[in-house]
């Protein structure tokens, strides 16, 4: 079996009601650009990283936001400034003064309060496959628990225990070497055949 092809997202992604889209970005830069990001963050936020389990993670997801960030503006600098804009070393920094910005919220907690599928996820009422992992260091499990997903029945919640964020690939060749899509060929397939 050949591996998924898939394609980079758009730079401008738009996503139209019951769009369903499945994108993949490169968060692996060379060393010596990753190195270049984490000196971007503050000696305070290189200690609370080092507390972190998945440090590694959090390096190359900055680093990778910043470097998307990067090529935008230099393609849409109207649309995405670069002048004016502080030093952007946290995630939440990036969703404060880019992200929430960009699509009419007041800070990255309008955001967050707005886009989570906390406020939706009881009015779910198709087959729906959620995937997390229980230490993905960027959404928490227990924000999860708290918006009591498994609670709904259309929803099937898999949550294994490792996987990180978006992280589900295995070292193996064969059907299990990309875990999450493998999860949803299972999904899609058990649809099917419920239907028949």
């Amino acid at each position: 079996m050949k591996p998924p092809r898939w394609a980079c997202a758009p730079d401008v992604p738009s996503i139209g009601p019951g769009d369903l889209h499945v994108w993949r970005a490169w968060l692996e830069p060379p060393a010596a650009e990753l190195d270049g990001y984490w000196r971007m963050l503050s000696d305070d936020e290189r200690q609370r990283a080092a507390y972190h389990h998945h440090a590694r993670h959090q390096r190359r997801f900055v680093a990778g936001l910043m470097s998307r960030y990067a090529r935008k503006q230099k393609l849409f600098p109207d649309r995405y400034p670069q002048n004016g804009l502080r030093p952007i070393r946290t995630v939440r920094q990036f969703d404060d003064f880019i992200t929430a910005p960009q699509f009419g919220y007041r800070d990255a907690q309008d955001y967050y309060d707005h886009v989570g599928a906390k406020r939706v996820a009881a009015n779910i009422h198709v087959p729906l496959l959620m995937i997390t992992a229980q230490d993905d260091p960027f959404v928490t499990y227990t924000s999860f628990l708290a918006a009591r997903i498994s609670d709904n029945p259309a929803i099937r919640f898999v949550a294994p225990k490792y996987g990180g964020h978006c992280g589900f690939i295995s070292k193996h060749a064969g059907d299990e070497r990309f875990w999450a899509e493998q999860r949803i060929v299972d999904f899609c397939e058990a649809l099917w055949r419920s239907t028949r």
